[in-house]
């Protein structure tokens, strides 16, 4: 609310300020613009990372691919014929694919936007998840294997 305040009564000088004093007004905008949170380092948005929309291409276009396989696979098994388990490998790749870039997405909303004091911790709990989502898909893609032979 002060931040916020404090704005308001800047913007309004700026106002006040009038056509004929430029020059106070360029200053007083300067510092405006220099005192705002998006010019912080650490306060930049993930969407401005290098590496963010590669991602989330990654995402869909994988989650395409798996969506498109699962409905081939789908369609193949609902014959008689049985479904040749290197197919399996598609779909499998493709969720694999999906989590790396939703990990590798949450790495840049929760590690790197972090401030330096509680990047260590928020670095532990990213470690935890990615190694539990990792972890989960492992187990499914055993399980899915093991239930061929059945």
């Amino acid at each position: 609310m002060h931040l916020a305040l404090e704005r308001y009564n800047k913007l309004s000088r700026i106002i006040a300020a009038g056509a004929g004093q430029k020059n106070q007004s360029t200053q007083i905008m300067e510092s405006y613009v220099s005192s705002s949170p998006s010019n912080h380092p650490n306060s930049l948005p993930p969407s401005s990372h290098p590496w963010r929309k590669p991602l989330l291409a990654l995402e869909f276009i994988a989650l395409a691919i798996l969506v498109a396989s699962m409905a081939l696979l789908g369609d193949q098994a609902g014959g008689d014929a049985a479904v040749h388990p290197a197919w399996l490998l598609i779909p499998a790749l493709a969720s694999l694919a999906v989590f790396a870039s939703f990990i590798g997405l949450m790495y840049l909303r929760w590690v790197v936007a972090a401030s330096a004091e509680r990047q260590l911790r928020h670095k532990i709990i990213f470690g935890l998840l990615a190694l539990t989502l990792l972890g989960v898909w492992l187990y499914s893609v055993i399980q899915t294997w093991l239930s061929l032979g059945a």
